[in-house]
């Protein structure tokens, strides 16, 4: 399609589409549009790069582990935690409905009464155990987690400052922007099973864009499960989805930007099953509102603003846990400031989700749903 740009596509299923703005393609606006794309590009490339020293990280966290255990009590603990779950727990005919799983958790008890003994036979502390994972999951969590923007400036206004923004509007008509907007963006970093870390029975069970620039929807919903956790297992799901709007300044000074965001769904669901005594397992969710302003290849302001987090950590026997950040349908009104900008230049902002899952589990089995979706019902602009 003419005048329309759109990405060859790279690792990760990248995907950037922007058309023109409606006055049609100019010289600036193709400069800025293949400057963002760039960006985008580049800052996959880092996040791949971060991967890399998670990998080296990891190497760590296996040889900590093996200097603390050895090499040949670490073998017989996976022999015997394998044989345990092949046998469910030594029950060779469970019993149907209730009482079967009061046996299975019966001997499910017992089975890790007696993983205990083997650590004691190897004079090795469950707790110190524990320690040394804690210590390398959190250096993971911690290169891995999303830095804070130098300057924040996009924030949650209180409804009554919103209100008298509609007064406003009435008296000094602002430019105002509804789907369908002008393309959008998705950079997904799919799931990343460390192979050090990685067994045979995390799989994906779901992995859905919601991202709609036709209705302005953004945001993802994904289900992973993990019913053989045996060793470490470490996963890392993230998405930005994202829509772009044009916007030429009438006059010169500050943008401010205004945005009515609402609620299709913001929750997660995660079930947790301890395999054995010294079982540990961490799992942490971010879902931010992300919005960028290129104004030209060397003016930017990239700016987040959480709208949720989960954090859970343990070995609970067979327990679930419903999070949800923000009930369906709320509207939330977001307003940004920039710093000053000259009469008649192209701007383009990009607004959308960034959502992150963390997972790392240490001999439990586990199931997570990530449910995430928002609409950017409007985009109001003006120049103050």
């Amino acid at each position: 399609m003419a005048g329309h740009y759109e990405s060859d596509g790279s690792p990760k299923d990248f995907d950037f589409q922007l058309f023109p703005p409606a006055q049609g393609a100019s010289e600036e606006t193709e400069q800025l549009t293949r400057q963002m794309e760039e960006d985008e590009r580049v800052a996959l490339v880092e996040r791949e790069q971060q991967l890399a020293k998670a990998d080296s990280i990891v190497a760590d966290w296996n040889a900590a582990v093996l200097g603390m255990v050895g090499a040949e009590n670490w073998d017989r603990w996976m022999q015997y935690s394998r044989e345990q779950r092949a046998s469910l727990y030594g029950l060779k005919r469970p019993t149907p409905g209730p009482k079967g799983e009061a046996e299975l958790a019966e001997a499910k008890r017992r089975a890790i009464d007696d993983s205990y003994l083997l650590m004691k036979e190897a004079s090795i502390a469950p707790d110190e155990l524990k320690a040394l994972h804690r210590r390398y999951a959190d250096a993971l969590r911690d290169l891995l987690r999303p830095e804070e923007p130098k300057d924040p400036r996009l924030r949650i206004a209180g409804m009554e400052e919103y209100i008298a923004l509609l007064r406003v509007i009435k008296e000094d008509p602002w430019t105002t922007r509804r789907p369908p907007y002008d393309g959008q963006l998705t950079v997904p970093c799919e799931v990343e099973l460390y192979p050090s870390l990685s067994s045979s029975g995390v799989s994906r069970l779901e992995d859905r864009s919601y991202l709609d620039r036709a209705t302005g929807s953004t945001g993802h919903r994904s289900r992973y499960r993990c019913d053989d956790a045996g060793d470490r297992t470490g996963t890392l799901d993230e998405w930005n989805t994202s829509v772009f709007v044009w916007y030429q300044t009438p006059r010169a000074g500050q943008l401010e930007i205004w945005m009515k965001v609402r609620c299709g769904s913001a929750c997660s669901d995660l079930w947790l099953d301890d395999e054995w005594g010294w079982s540990e397992s961490r799992t942490d969710v971010w879902s931010d509102i992300r919005l960028k302003l290129s104004v030209a290849p060397d003016i930017q302001h990239l700016d987040r603003h959480a709208v949720g987090t989960m954090y859970r950590t343990g070995n609970p026997s067979s327990e679930s846990y419903h999070d949800s950040w923000c009930p369906a349908g709320a509207v939330l009104p977001f307003v940004f400031t920039s710093d000053p900008i000259p009469a008649g230049i192209m701007t383009c902002i990009k607004v959308g989700t960034w959502d992150r899952l963390s997972w790392r589990l240490n001999d439990v089995s586990a199931d997570i749903t990530i449910d995430s979706q928002w609409f950017v019902d409007e985009i109001r602009f003006r120049v103050v």
